[in-house]
């Protein structure tokens, strides 16, 4: 069950792993794109984990359909587990920090289903993005790098002052001009 941007990144991780529609429906993998997060359809919801063992939930930030999932299916006589943050371990498995990526969502799907299917090209999947990782964890250097404005930005020029002038910042962008070397001392609130 995903939304937004992380259906995409879903259907991504689906094909990192060789899994196309019809090896979806072969495993009985399927995909419920959530049009409105809040509050959560729930007939369609219902129609959809009919059947449903096991549901991972792909959101980013915080857990909004996750937690109506759960909030939804309480009290169900029989209801599917439901995994999206945290596994069943308490594990952040798709933490609301940082950037959930097809690789991540891909690393999770393969451990899930890993439980009652598994292949060789998921096995060297797996393996590839685990090397991939290992080598973007390598120290780098850290330059310090000051933000500044886009080139052709028109602030570029209107947040020069003339010399022995003064100036404030404002709330945007521009107030970048206070971190350069621009006689911007401070900034003002919003229309000041």
């Amino acid at each position: 069950v995903t939304t937004g941007k992380s259906y995409l990144d879903v259907l991504q991780a689906l094909e990192y792993l060789g899994l196309d529609a019809r090896a979806c429906a072969d495993l009985g993998i399927r995909v419920y794109k959530v049009a409105m997060t809040w509050p959560l359809e729930p007939v369609g919801l219902r129609r959809f984990v009919q059947g449903l063992s096991d549901i991972v939930v792909v959101e980013e930030k915080h857990a909004f359909i996750e937690s109506q999932m759960k909030e939804q299916m309480y009290n169900w006589p029989e209801r599917p587990s439901i995994v999206g943050k945290y596994d069943e371990a308490g594990e952040w498995i798709l933490p609301s920090t940082s950037e959930l990526t097809p690789a991540r969502i891909a690393r999770v799907i393969a451990r899930r289903i890993q439980r009652f299917h598994n292949s060789e090209h998921i096995e060297n999947v797996l393996r590839w993005m685990a090397e991939k990782e290992s080598e973007l964890a390598l120290p780098r250097a850290q330059f310090p790098r000051v933000p500044h404005y886009c080139s052709g930005c028109p602030h570029n020029t209107s947040t020069v002052v003339p010399d022995g002038s003064r100036a404030l910042g404002g709330i945007g962008c521009h107030y970048m001009v206070t971190w350069m070397d621009r006689s911007t001392d401070t900034f003002t609130h919003m229309g000041g």
